[in-house]
């Protein structure tokens, strides 16, 4: 049977959705608002080596994309297509009209690091590889902007502050794309090396962002190109080297099966 929910609809945790057998399975708007699995917040932050949501893109749906560490899972927009390369697996996104929407509560911290991979097609400048949107600002980042530097920016109320890079993020090749910002600095790292470096007084949780989008900015900005293994981590590293291994820290914590 058809079932269609509306409004504010509060769920169990054992909860499970399932699109498949439907003739047009979809989700036509709103957010999946979850908590994060119990039995994993039960456990020391040590433990989770700080990771908080990771997205390998290893369970190809048509419209949700899976958090494989937490509860931390998105809704896919404009029907992206899920790939693997190389024993990479990666979301592929047109430039166009593709995107997910995430929860906001993934930047709802003091200091964060964005470490994901990235293959940028190029293309027209200030595309978003993500954006989190909340009622006194926003963080974002940008490949490039109209200076061809890839970009952090962040806005509080009236003020806008930004980390630059030295260059953009390069085009049709894989590159790790590293995000650090906290203890008053953000940083940006490409395939390990620092490449900018700025003071931010900003910090993420004062955004007090609403929702997140992986893809797009907020007024357009789609990103061309794959991302592959997307991880956040509630803690500013200083270098590239401490960041833990996503996979290995879910496949510990979990005690699951992940990709290579």
């Amino acid at each position: 049977p058809n079932v269609e929910l509306t409004g504010c609809i509060v769920a169990g945790e054992d909860l499970e959705v399932h699109l498949a057998g439907y003739k047009e399975p979809k989700i036509e708007y709103g957010l999946i608002y979850g908590y994060n699995n119990a039995e994993i917040l039960r456990r020391e932050l040590k433990d989770n080596r700080y990771l908080y949501a990771y997205w390998n893109f290893a369970e190809p749906r048509r419209q949700l994309l899976k958090d494989a560490f937490a509860d931390n899972d998105g809704i896919l927009r404009g029907e992206p297509k899920f790939g693997k390369s190389r024993n990479r697996h990666y979301l592929q996104l047109n430039g166009k009209d593709q995107y997910a929407v995430v929860e906001g509560h993934i930047v709802d911290t003091a200091s964060i690091t964005f470490d994901f991979w990235l293959w940028w097609e190029g293309g027209s400048k200030e595309q978003f590889v993500f954006t989190f949107i909340g009622d006194n600002g926003l963080i974002a980042f940008t490949p490039a902007n109209k200076l061809d530097r890839a970009e952090l920016i962040l806005r509080r109320g009236e003020t806008t502050q930004s980390v630059k890079a030295s260059r953009a993020v390069p085009t049709r090749k894989w590159t790790r794309v590293t995000i650090t910002l906290g203890n008053g600095f953000g940083r940006i790292f490409l395939n390990g090396k620092p490449v900018g470096e700025s003071k931010a007084a900003i910090k993420p949780e004062e955004i007090r962002a609403r929702f997140g989008y992986i893809g797009r900015g907020f007024q357009g900005g789609y990103f061309n190109g794959r991302l592959g293994k997307f991880a956040v981590f509630r803690k500013a590293f200083n270098r590239v080297n401490e960041i833990p291994d996503a996979e290995e820290v879910t496949r510990t914590v979990k005690g699951a099966k992940t990709v290579n």
